[in-house]
């Protein structure tokens, strides 16, 4: 326990330390972002990958539309004025904490220079906006020592179960299936 405990902290803080004051030029944040530029960028990339079709009509009911608009930030890594990569974060509060999702990343994601510094900028503001905690939910193993070498600890395998203990008539059937796009990862909160 104890032992443990401090081996982590030695690590954290060592990873903290390394990203807490990140600053790069190509980095920008933006409450408004131009979404037909995320629209090319998601179109250009989108092959790369598995994901959601992302136009006009997703980021309207997705982001600027949503009742959480407030609570969203758009993190881009442009590169000759053209946005290389996307990461959207959204900030909300569980028992009194600041905790930091990441929802949405896409772009050129094997570009891991460029996603390594999206990822320590988001560390950095993070830390500045005093978050207890920053979750990515990412499915590639192979991402996982990536993300660690950033500052991510813990990595669990994703379930996918949700019951409303609040309704008390919920009829549970006996077979579900259940599914989550890579930008859905708060739509229960």
């Amino acid at each position: 326990g104890h032992f443990f405990c401090k081996a982590v902290e030695t690590i954290i803080s060592k990873k903290v330390e390394r990203v807490s004051n990140h600053k790069s030029k190509w980095i920008k944040k933006y409450k408004n972002p131009n979404i037909q530029e995320l629209i090319k960028l998601h179109q250009k990339t989108r092959n790369m990958y598995f994901t959601t079709m992302k136009d006009t009509e997703y980021f309207n009911w997705r982001y600027l539309e949503s009742p959480f608009r407030n609570d969203y930030i758009f993190y881009t890594f442009e590169k000759s004025n053209k946005i290389h990569l996307t990461m959207i974060i959204r900030k909300t509060k569980i028992l009194n904490r600041l905790v930091i999702r990441i929802v949405d990343l896409f772009g050129a994601t094997w570009d891991k220079v460029s996603l390594y510094a999206l990822l320590s900028q988001l560390v950095s503001d993070s830390i500045k906006m005093r978050a207890t905690q920053i979750t990515i939910i990412d499915g590639d193993k192979k991402n996982q020592l990536f993300l660690f070498k950033i500052g991510f600890i813990l990595f669990k395998k994703v379930r996918f179960c949700y019951l409303d203990e609040s309704r008390k008539n919920n009829v549970i059937p006996t077979k579900m299936r259940w599914s989550i796009s890579d930008s859905d990862n708060d739509f229960l909160d």
